[in-house]
């Protein structure tokens, strides 16, 4: 017997299979994209670099992706969607896999995509999806708009005290998941969803530290705990904090 392990093939996406297309990205679980390579080279400094340093060296013009977190099929479908100029269909299940879309998006240095991302996050607001997920999607995306639209939302939403609400699939990474039983350093029940101090340590870790400290600051003086309604001065004040971040990044 051979000692090498044969390739597994991988398994063709269902909508992104145009036999033309000249490149095949591979996602992390091993879905093939056929994608034509303009709309990369167009939309992705990264991109475009590796398809012109490999022109002639890229393996069956195939670009392997290995992160299992971010560069999974359904963060590449969604990627691909965006720059594409297809449109998107979100709900609460899709949260993860954008999150996950903003974090390819900066890796490949995607600004058009960060662009629509954000443009499109604001679709979540409406929807029955807790506000804390709303914020860290708008933290995530430096897009101070969203991030008071979402505590303008915050109304009665607390930690429940009687069960646990799965997150969305994808949202956490796998060493988040492990962590998931934390003890003190994990979620604290009936606290308001948009009380930092009631987070659990490894969502705190991951969100900008600015629009985390803001939140904070607000919650200190107008309380976001889930049983005060007093979301107009929380946002108006929030939009305060955050304006010197601004223009301490314009003198900058």
């Amino acid at each position: 017997m051979c000692g090498k392990e044969e390739a597994v093939l991988p398994m063709m996406d269902d909508v992104y299979t145009d036999p033309e297309a000249e490149l095949t990205l591979i996602s992390s679980d091993n879905v093939g994209f056929k994608v034509h390579q303009y709309y990369l080279q167009a939309h992705s400094t990264v991109f475009r670099g590796m398809i012109h340093d490999f022109a002639n060296s890229l393996p069956d013009r195939k670009i392997q992706l290995v992160d299992s977190q971010i560069e999974h099929s359904s963060t590449v479908r969604m990627f691909l969607d965006v720059i594409t100029g297809k449109s998107l269909k979100l709900v609460r299940d899709s949260l993860g896999s954008f999150r996950n879309c903003i974090l390819l998006s900066k890796k490949y240095e995607c600004e058009f995509a960060l662009s629509c991302l954000s443009h499109h996050a604001s679709s979540f607001v409406p929807q029955w999806i807790s506000p804390h997920y709303v914020f860290i999607i708008a933290a995530e995306l430096d897009n101070m708009d969203l991030a008071m639209r979402a505590i303008a939302k915050k109304g009665n939403w607390t930690w429940p005290l009687d069960r646990t609400i799965p997150d969305p699939p994808r949202w956490r990474q796998l060493q988040e998941s492990e962590e998931s039983s934390a003890g003190y350093l994990g979620l604290s029940r009936g606290a308001g969803v948009l009380e930092v101090a009631s987070w659990p340590i490894w969502e705190i870790e991951r969100v900008p530290l600015a629009y985390m400290v803001a939140l904070m600051k607000v919650d200190r003086k107008h309380s976001l705990a889930g049983s005060d309604d007093n979301r107009e001065t929380a946002v108006e004040y929030f939009g305060e904090v955050m304006k010197d971040k601004q223009d301490t990044s314009i003198k900058a």
